[in-house]
């Protein structure tokens, strides 16, 4: 069986590839034309996951699929030749005024004209004026389009998370009926907390009632993800992959995470703490400030004493210290209160010595 990726089909409706022989088609043309669709650049955003042999190219469905798209790319260049033409007899009669209030730069526009003039041509040659309605049905093809789809439904926004999972949203997402023009699809206000993820058979993994999930990683088996409890307020929490909760959506929001200690720092009322991927606390939601830098520089007051949390979610080094100074040599170096400095092993955290503070340099 053929691929079914076309270079017309992917110009307008963006095949994109997935795993395990499924991918991602952009329907959001089909869509438009078939419930009346009147504004092509803030249109419904329209997606169904297929597997890749569920479309032959001999198929009467790939056919008129075919045919939708060429039919309709056509018919949108000729309701945008008009403008576009006299967006260039604009241009043109701006030269030639020009060419007659300053005859001294005539042969330098004169280039300038012709060149003006050959791109109209082109522009106009573009439009197929006997083209004005389409020979299939939209409505039609839509219809069995989606009954090929795995889960039998349309997504307004899909993700690739890896690991054959994918973040989707059937809430109103709305963008341009062109692929890849590179307009910025918009999430009204009402569609946000509308995420979840699904499996590329298509069944449900996680709800959709997350915000836009943008922090995943498959290889350590994480999703962070926030939401709307009862009362309206966001918390934040963690997933896995098979949906199974890692870290409870006890807390107000993600801060940092170190993925090779299966740590994030975590925070709830304005404080900051440490939690494993695991949903154990290694360390309370006390810090008012944090810093990550493999390990966390923090503090519980916002000039209070400072100390290092590891990233292990230990408190590593004690909260005594005036200021962080350095890293370097392998050597974390701390401000005391009396001016001097200790530091520590940069790896194992361990005390090596205090020593003074470099002279300030002499000014000349």
């Amino acid at each position: 069986m053929k691929r079914f990726i076309i270079t017309t089909l992917s110009i307008l409706l963006g095949l994109t590839a997935g795993a395990q022989d499924v991918q991602w088609l952009n329907i959001t043309a089909l869509n438009y034309a078939a419930t009346g669709g009147t504004d092509n650049m803030n249109t419904l955003k329209q997606y169904i996951l297929l597997r890749e042999d569920s479309l032959s190219e001999d198929s009467p469905l790939y056919q008129d699929l075919k045919t939708f798209t060429e039919e309709f790319m056509q018919m949108q260049v000729n309701d945008a030749t008009p403008g576009n033409l006299n967006q260039f007899d604009e241009n043109i009669a701006a030269i030639r005024q020009m060419m007659k209030d300053h005859p001294e730069m005539a042969d330098q526009l004169k280039e300038a004209l012709k060149e003006a003039e050959s791109a109209r041509a082109e522009i106009a040659g573009y439009a197929n004026p006997d083209m004005k309605s389409l020979s299939v049905d939209p409505v039609k093809i839509l219809k069995e389009m989606k009954a090929l789809a795995v889960n039998k439904k349309a997504y307004s926004a899909w993700r690739d998370l890896g690991g054959e999972r994918y973040a989707v949203t059937e809430a109103p997402v709305y963008g341009s009926v062109f692929e890849g023009d590179g307009r910025k699809d918009i999430i009204p206000d009402e569609s946000r907390y509308s995420w979840g993820v699904i499996d590329t058979a298509g069944k449900q993994i996680i709800e959709q009632k997350y915000d836009r999930i943008f922090d995943f990683w498959a290889e350590y088996d994480i999703i962070f993800l926030s939401c709307l409890d009862k009362k309206g307020n966001v918390c934040a929490g963690a997933a896995g992959y098979d949906g199974r909760i890692r870290i409870p959506f006890d807390y107000d929001g993600v801060s940092s995470w170190n993925l090779d200690s299966h740590v994030a720092a975590m925070y709830k009322s304005e404080k900051v703490g440490m939690v494993s991927f695991d949903g154990k606390v290694l360390q309370p939601c006390v810090y008012a400030w944090t810093y990550p830098q493999g390990e966390w520089l923090v503090r519980k007051e916002e000039n209070g004493p400072l100390g290092v949390v590891g990233p292990d979610g230990s408190l590593v080094i004690p909260l005594k210290y005036e200021d962080y100074w350095s890293c370097e040599g392998g050597e974390l170096k701390f401000s005391r209160t009396d001016g001097r400095l200790d530091v520590y092993n940069a790896e194992t955290y361990k005390f090596l010595r205090t020593e003074d503070k470099p002279a300030d340099p002499v000014t000349q």
